[in-house]
């Protein structure tokens, strides 16, 4: 459970963080909606506006973030926009929106990942564009606010329980919401940025789910925001840390920052590398092996708030490792390699390896003295996350391992024991 004591608004001004661009989406689109499957490491990207003059698109991207490469998916049912999504165990659910004609939406599309595949599930029970949506312990997926007339935000939040098809009432949110930045924590929603219709959210909102009754939510105040006019700002959360990027208000902005949890400040990031506004382009968390982008934010738009202009850039955010400017992208410079040099009961080895560029892997083991005992060659690895586990019925004893994957060599010494 998590709990703001302070309501001081503090803002640091530092530099641990620098943009980079990742490969263009090849569309152009804003009001569109993100999910992160961390089971594939891969975003999905469904719908938005390709004009922002009402051109709504039914398109779904898959982006790989290990290769840096898109890929087109089967299309949703809808063309539309304003609409939102969360991920649950191997399924993308997106919800709400509006279509072209503005007509608010209560589509629920289900997108079976694995199968490449489209469903309907139960409607939403509202029709409302802007919403926010979570799913939580991976099996509740939360619909929360939006608006279903202009400047009519809606308080209601409700959740949808797969294994019946239904959506249950929960607790209503203290102030009307639309186009806020809705994420999930463990138990705690977190709400950044966002208006009730008329004026703009100033401070974090978050709501705590009662874990024996989850239609219970405790909704509280949090500490103020860094900037009092703000919505539909991109948002994430990473390692107790809040990313706000953006959002539109009177006119556009492409500030970020980063709140600290558990420090309760706020720290002014380096701008997002568009001009003038960063409007509905979702950011999200990357959580896959060896993930060096913390942050990912894909398309959006580039225009002041009277005009629009979508964009397909789409950019990262990454830690600089020191003052030198180096980055910490170990996992697209080299391969890396750990093994399991402690003492091991067993008679197996474990060798865990990450692979940046296909290359081969060579294995040799040679024993105390000196001799080879075993020998292993894999011809063109793909990228991503391996293991190799090698159970050859060693003796006891000590052994010594030589791993070659591609120009990156590891060595370590195991010992054997049964």
């Amino acid at each position: 459970m998590i709990y703001f004591l302070s309501v001081i608004l503090t803002i640091n001004v530092f530099s641990s963080y620098t943009w980079k661009s990742i490969a263009s989406s090849g569309v152009r689109a804003y009001c569109h909606t993100v999910a992160y499957d961390p089971t594939n490491d891969l975003f999905f990207i469904m719908g938005g506006d390709s004009t922002g003059y009402e051109t709504n698109m039914d398109l779904c991207l898959a982006f790989d973030p290990k290769n840096n490469t898109w890929d087109t998916r089967q299309p949703m049912y809808t063309a539309k926009r304003g609409h939102s999504a969360s991920y649950r165990d191997g399924f993308i659910h997106v919800l709400c929106g509006s279509d072209n004609y503005g007509n608010k939406l209560t589509y629920h599309e289900v997108y079976d990942i694995g199968s490449d595949s489209w469903d309907l599930a139960a409607p939403a029970p509202l029709p409302v564009t802007y919403p926010g949506a979570v799913t939580w312990r991976d099996s509740l997926v939360y619909l929360v606010g939006g608006y279903d007339v202009y400047h009519d935000a809606r308080t209601e939040v409700y959740y949808y329980n797969p294994a019946t098809n239904a959506w249950v009432p929960a607790t209503s949110l203290p102030r009307p919401l639309q186009g806020g930045g809705v994420k999930i924590k463990g138990d705690s929603i977190f709400i950044v940025g966002g208006a009730d219709g008329f004026s703009y959210y100033s401070e974090i909102l978050f709501g705590v789910i009662n874990q024996a009754d989850p239609s219970e939510i405790d909704w509280s105040w949090g500490n103020p925001l860094p900037i009092s006019e703000n919505a539909r700002n991109g948002f994430a959360i990473k390692n107790n840390k809040l990313f706000m990027i953006g959002g539109a208000f009177d006119m556009g902005i492409n500030k970020a920052w980063e709140y600290d949890i558990l420090t309760e400040t706020w720290t002014s990031l380096p701008d997002y590398p568009t001009n003038h506004i960063l409007r509905d382009n979702i950011a999200e968390r990357r959580d896959g092996p060896d993930s060096s982008g913390i942050i990912y934010c894909f398309m959006g738009d580039t225009s002041v708030y009277s005009s629009i202009d979508p964009t397909d850039e789409c950019f990262r955010l990454i830690r600089i490792a020191d003052s030198s400017g180096i980055e910490e992208e170990i996992i697209t410079r080299k391969n890396s390699i750990s093994i399991n040099n402690t003492i091991n009961f067993t008679n197996e080895i474990a060798i865990n390896y990450n692979i940046a560029e296909i290359c081969d892997l060579k294995i040799h083991i040679y024993d105390l003295l000196g001799r080879q005992v075993f020998s292993h060659l894999e011809k063109n690895i793909s990228t991503g996350s391996h293991q190799f586990t090698i159970n050859d019925n060693f003796k006891n004893g000590i052994y010594f391992i030589k791993i070659e994957a591609g120009p990156t060599v590891k060595n370590a010494k195991v010992i054997l024991l049964r």
